[in-house]
């Protein structure tokens, strides 16, 4: 069977889709997590030795990066939730909602992340490059008009 055959709307499996989701459709959460795809791809292109090397022969040093912060940030914020409300959230349903979080393939949804924050480095990138080029230029013709 291939992943298109287990998948669920596109993605890996319902838990990831379901995650994905809420994150999207969520503003707040969605603006954090691409504030944080864009901070760590940029701190990837400048500081590539900070990550294992596995992950940079592999181009995944962003996507894992994000993928841990993820998972760490929203587990955490899952279960603090369920340790507030333990008499509202009996043991079957924090168990339920543990079980679904391991099933949520973070890569993927970091990955969705990660290549919208490349976008938009690569934007800013040929912005600066675009810059620098017309300021070349006009000290270029600054010269030109000296020598005349």
């Amino acid at each position: 069977m291939s992943n298109a055959d287990t998948g669920y709307n596109g993605w890996s499996n319902y838990e990831t889709w379901l995650l994905n989701l809420h994150l999207s459709n969520n503003q707040g959460e969605h603006e954090l997590w691409e504030s944080e795809a864009e901070r760590i791809f940029r701190h990837v292109i400048e500081a590539p030795t900070d990550y294992p090397d596995c992950w940079r022969r592999n181009g995944t040093a962003a996507t894992n990066t994000l993928a841990d912060a993820m998972k760490e940030a929203i587990t955490d914020a899952i279960e603090e939730e369920a340790s507030r409300s333990l008499y509202s959230l009996d043991c079957l349903g924090v168990a339920l909602i543990s079980s679904a979080l391991q099933e949520v393939n973070w890569e993927e949804i970091a990955g969705h992340y990660v290549d919208s924050a490349e976008e938009v480095v690569d934007g800013y990138r040929r912005d600066e490059i675009r810059e620098q080029i017309e300021d070349l230029l006009c000290d270029v013709e600054e010269l030109i008009e000296d020598q005349s």
